[in-house]
């Protein structure tokens, strides 16, 4: 899809094969199309992703400006209903919004950010000693192979305990471990899977209890370097991080 070529919205924005019912589900984009182009014109004219906010309260924190100075990132719309029938529109970033985890009036990641933080932190300061020791000796150093293992055991751990904090949630109320759901044939999850918009919208849905009708995203800032992602273009949920776990997270949504 090209920049401004509005896709069509019976597009599909995303879905996967879900074990647990041996079927496959999906969302198209539908009128959550409508919702990512007023957002686009909403962070081009206050280039600030709190643009509901007053000017004078704006957090410098959320300026679009990182996004041109770096790469730039996903944002995604998922509009819902409630049990009143009434519509009810969450949007979401991927990851994080240069250091930020939290912003008012987008979903929240599926893991406690300041847990995370504090485990990479922690993982840090046994992995980082390390790398210092191994980076001073000579690569024919016996005394090196044994601190490589040692550090590679301490990040096997430290990804096993971050993998832990992400839990999900489906639409027929069920509950997992991220990397319990996760299905594919790559050897083993990626870092980042649930941190893209598509599985962080989903999972806030079903906590509160809404139905799901259409979900879009789109890519906003600088290019990135393979070209695969551009400004204002839409794009379905990723094949890597979430398509194995989003048959999961959309069982139950029909």
């Amino acid at each position: 899809m090209k920049k401004n070529e509005i896709p069509s919205p019976d597009t599909i924005a995303a879905e996967g094969f879900c074990h647990s019912c041996g079927k496959v589900h999906s969302i198209s984009m539908g009128t959550a199309i409508d919702h990512c182009l007023a957002m686009m014109e909403r962070l081009g004219e206050t280039r600030r992703i709190d643009y509901d906010v007053p000017c004078d309260l704006a957090n410098p924190l959320c300026s679009t400006d990182i996004l041109y100075s770096r790469l730039g990132q996903m944002f995604g719309v998922l509009v819902c209903e409630n049990q009143a029938g009434e519509e009810v529109v969450l949007k979401a970033f991927s990851y994080k919004h240069g250091n930020l985890w939290r912003v008012d009036g987008w979903v929240p990641t599926l893991a406690d950010p300041d847990i995370y933080d504090a485990t990479v932190e922690f993982g840090n300061s046994l992995i980082h000693p390390l790398t210092h020791k191994i980076n001073a000796m000579e690569k024919n150093n016996p005394a090196r192979e044994p601190l490589i293992e040692e550090r590679k055991l301490h990040s096997h751990r430290i990804m096993d305990d971050l993998y832990n904090l992400y839990h999900v949630q489906n639409f027929r109320g069920e509950q997992h471990l991220l990397h319990e759901v996760f299905h594919s044939k790559q050897p083993k999850m990626p870092m980042g899977t649930g941190d893209c918009c598509a599985p962080k919208l989903l999972n806030h849905a079903a906590r509160l209890g809404l139905k799901p009708i259409s979900m879009a995203e789109f890519y906003w800032g600088k290019s990135s370097h393979d070209g695969l992602r551009n400004e204002g273009v839409f794009y379905p949920a990723c094949e890597r991080r979430c398509q194995p776990i989003l048959g999961f997270m959309l069982c139950g949504i029909e």
